[in-house]
């Protein structure tokens, strides 16, 4: 049996990262003849975690409160990670995020654990905090394995770096599957989701909002997530008349029964790491758009087959594009019945089998 540790941020946080941690945490704690699973978490701000995670699965925190300093603090939580790793025997530490690269390395160096680097974001973004960067440098040198999320991200860690082991690409699952009625082409919803923040773009967003909602008085377009930026959006809401009709919906624990009503799913996110939120749009037959932004849309979206990829930032294309929907019932239909195509790569099967090989390689 192998120990295999996640080493997360907050693994009691909302995020799409902890999302996947959870899902991908627990297959591996269903094999219990194969793997011990472990996460150890650098703190945990919620006493209730988010996302369900398996009872077998052992949750250790670094430090008990939740505020911390990481660089005054570097050699104190590279230590307890070093002697956590010891105690519990781990042969496998999976980095979740390439910042905690940082520490996850140090304290595996020279000691018998194998490490995994598994980038959540894309190479070129950073989300301010050039400690990232760092830390991929140290994967590119030290780490066993990087697992990116889509094809086009390896190819920017090995346009940039210069990778001493592995790399490979393992794409975030489907995670929900169409549970109530078939595609509803009489629905007038246009939805989003993702956290209120500068990546996701809900500020442009409510710029292509102006122009579609203007001539399309019965559409009301949702979206779903919290943030930083909810105050400001919630301004620009107003300031463009649109109050009732971009509605903040905020965090919401039935997110199918939305994907269930809806008939248009659109990202506007400046950067992905992957686009989550795509696939589960794609398992509810709604027909998406997004901007091509780095990285991800390109490899879940097929251009007018089953939804428009918009050249980054044009919103006077996304608006255009989305009003042709409205319009079309012929195109969403169509649309619709494609959604799935190209979904087979994204299956929770399909990705079980490569995170089980690649640890069982290790």
């Amino acid at each position: 049996m192998k120990n295999i540790c996640f080493l997360e941020g907050d693994i009691s946080r909302s995020g799409g990262t902890e999302r996947v941690t959870s899902i991908i945490a627990n297959e591996l704690a269903k094999r219990k003849d194969e793997f011990n699973i472990l996460i150890l978490s650098i703190c945990k701000r919620n006493d209730q975690l988010f996302f369900y995670l398996e009872p077998n699965i052992k949750i250790t925190t670094v430090f008990a409160q939740p505020d911390y300093n990481g660089k005054k603090e570097f050699f104190k939580i590279v230590y307890k990670i070093r002697k956590f790793l010891k105690e519990n025997s781990v042969d496998i530490l999976i980095d979740v995020d390439t910042i905690l690269d940082i520490y996850g390395i140090p304290a595996t160096r020279f000691n018998k654990t194998k490490i995994v680097s598994w980038e959540h974001f894309n190479f070129y973004e950073n989300l301010g905090v050039k400690l990232r960067d760092y830390g991929r440098k140290l994967a590119a040198k030290y780490s066993d394995v990087i697992v990116t999320l889509t094809k086009e991200d390896k190819n920017y860690f090995k346009q940039n770096l210069k990778i001493k082991h592995n790399i490979y690409t393992i794409y975030n699952p489907l995670i929900l599957t169409k549970k109530n009625n078939d595609y509803d082409l009489n629905s007038k919803i246009i939805l989003s989701a993702g956290r209120l923040t500068y990546q996701k773009g809900f500020d442009m967003l409510v710029e292509v909002a102006k122009e579609v909602l203007m001539h399309n008085d019965e559409w009301k377009w949702i979206i779903l997530g919290e943030g930083e930026d909810r105050k400001k959006l919630e301004t620009q809401i107003h300031k463009y008349g649109l109050d009732g009709k971009v509605i903040l919906k905020g965090n919401v624990e039935d997110i199918d029964s939305f994907y269930d009503k809806a008939s248009i799913f659109v990202l506007t996110s400046r950067f992905e790491g992957f686009g989550l939120v795509l696939t589960e749009a794609k398992t509810f037959k709604l027909p998406c758009i997004s901007f091509k932004c780095k990285a991800g849309p390109n490899e879940i979206i097929l251009n007018d087959v089953n939804g428009y990829l918009i050249e980054s930032f044009d919103l006077n294309e996304m608006a255009e594009k989305i009003r042709y929907l409205i319009n079309s019932e012929l195109k969403r239909k169509q649309f619709s019945d494609n959604a799935l195509n190209d979904t087979e790569k994204f299956q929770l099967d399909f990705i079980k089998k490569q995170w089980i090989d690649l640890l069982n390689n290790l």
